[in-house]
């Protein structure tokens, strides 16, 4: 009965014990591995494993690119607000700095690449002046290391402790900018105008400034050495004490110039303007300051032994108490030059222009004048022993106490010559025009033509040449004792 209840199950008992075989009993290995080798041959024909592989690159490179356009419009912002803030007219910081840093710099890089998404902007000839006289942009600390700065307008900008080396400022403005403090090694300031600006703290070493203008500012004791200074102008600029060794001042403009106490050794001044200049007291001896202007320029005890001054003008020059021996003055115009107890012995004076100076104790013994312009000089108390002075104009000198003795006056001309106390031993005054001299008619006149007369005495001349012309009532010198 048993055995046959188990054979007989029900309909509904043998579906469920069907069902819950089919979940607990897996499928046979065969069969399950010969249905996933179908399946995957299908996906292979369907090639669905590369199209997978393509979709998700594509959608790589998708988001690559939005990303890619949509920094380059973040830039574009970015660099367009830059540019705004610069040309705002606002005072103070007002954004300029970052400004700046942001345009000249570099950004989104690829590493061991020279590509950028973002380069530097382009700077040359912004214009940052201030409008209707008021502050300049405030760029303190600003980084522009290696920027483009041609012709930029950066008058009475705030740039202390910018950082400005190896930047390109040529023919740039920085009038009466504030560059305390500021980096300029390696800058190109060719042919800028610094003018007025400021410049305390600020290092000029390693710096071009050929041509660049650098007017009434302060480099008193600042280091030129081998600077390129040539076409600079640095009128009533202050040097005093800076050290100009070996620098090329070539053309330099240094109107009104403080130079005292300043280094010269090796310096050039070919064709330098050094008119109205402080140089009391320096040390330029061997200089080469040939066709140099030095005229009102103050000179009074300066070395200038050995040095080259010709076809130079120092005409209204102070050189008073100057060493002038051995120096080159041919062709040198001295006129109205202050040159009272200078030491001029063995100067070359070829040539020289001598009108209206000041040569009072002066010593010029041996001095070739032959055939000089010698007219309104003042020969104060100046020793004139053997010099050679034929055919000299000397008409209205001051020879007042100087000394002539043995010098050679033939063909001179002495008209007006104011010659009281004048030492004529051994002159010799052949053909010599004296008529009109002064020989000291504030004595009684009587006195005066004796006194006069004794001196003529101890002179002589050449018959050959012929007697010198005298005032009325004067005997000619006696002949002289050789010629």
């Amino acid at each position: 009965m048993k055995k046959i209840g188990k054979k007989r199950l029900t309909h509904k008992r043998a579906k469920n014990h069907y069902l819950y075989a089919c979940k607990t009993e897996p499928m046979p290995a065969r069969a399950a591995k010969g249905l996933m080798h179908r399946i995957a041959d299908k996906m292979d024909n369907w090639h669905m494993t590369r199209i997978s592989a393509s979709l998700s690159s594509l959608f790589i490179i998708l988001f690559v690119a939005a990303s890619f356009f949509q920094l380059a419009d973040r830039e574009e912002e970015r660099t367009a607000r830059a540019w705004a803030l610069l040309t705002n007219q606002a005072p103070g910081n007002s954004g300029k700095v970052w400004a700046l840093d942001y345009l000249h710099s570099e950004s989104l890089c690829i590493p061991f690449t020279h590509w950028c998404m973002k380069k530097p902007e382009p700077l040359v000839g912004i214009d940052l002046s201030p409008r209707n006289g008021g502050a300049g942009a405030y760029l303190v600390g600003v980084n522009l290391i290696g920027a483009n700065l041609v012709s930029s307008n950066l008058a009475k900008a705030d740039l202390r402790g910018a950082d400005l080396r190896n930047t390109f400022l040529t023919d740039a403005t920085l009038h009466k900018a504030d560059l305390s403090g500021a980096k300029l090694f390696g800058s190109d300031l060719r042919n800028a105008n610094m003018s007025e600006a400021n410049l305390t703290g600020t290092s000029l070493a390693g710096i071009k400034l050929r041509g660049a203008q650098l007017d009434k500012i302060d480099l008193s004791n600042r280091d030129f050495k081998n600077v390129d200074l040539s076409g600079c102008r640095l009128t009533q600029v202050n040097l005093s004490g800076a050290n100009l060794q070996a620098a090329n001042l070539t053309g330099t403009n240094l109107y009104g110039a403080n130079l005292i106490g300043a280094q010269f050794e090796g310096t050039i001044f070919a064709n330098t303007n050094l008119e109205a200049s402080s140089l009391s007291g320096g040390d330029l001896h061997n200089m080469d300051l040939r066709n140099s202007n030095l005229s009102f320029a103050d000179l009074t005890k300066s070395n200038l032994s050995g040095a080259d001054l010709a076809d130079s003008d120092l005409s209204n020059a102070n050189l008073s108490g100057a060493i002038l021996i051995g120096t080159r003055l041919t062709k040198t115009s001295l006129f109205k030059a202050n040159l009272s107890s200078a030491r001029i012995y063995g100067a070359k004076l070829f040539g020289t222009d001598f009108r209206e100076a000041n040569l009072s104790n002066v010593n010029l013994d041996d001095a070739l004048l032959a055939e000089q312009d010698l007219s309104g000089v003042k020969f104060r108390s100046a020793s004139l022993r053997d010099a050679m002075l034929r055919g000299a104009n000397l008409s209205g000198t001051d020879l007042f106490g100087a000394d002539l003795s043995g010098a050679n006056l033939t063909n001179a001309t002495l008209t007006k010559a104011f010659m009281l106390s004048t030492v004529l031993n051994g002159t010799n005054l052949s053909g010599a025009d004296l008529r009109e001299v002064d020989f000291g008619q504030h004595y009684t006149h009587s006195a005066a033509k004796k006194l006069f007369q004794k001196k003529l005495n101890k002179a002589c001349f050449i018959s050959s040449v012929g007697k010198p012309k005298l005032p009325k009532g004067f005997k000619p010198p006696p002949h002289c004792r050789k010629g």
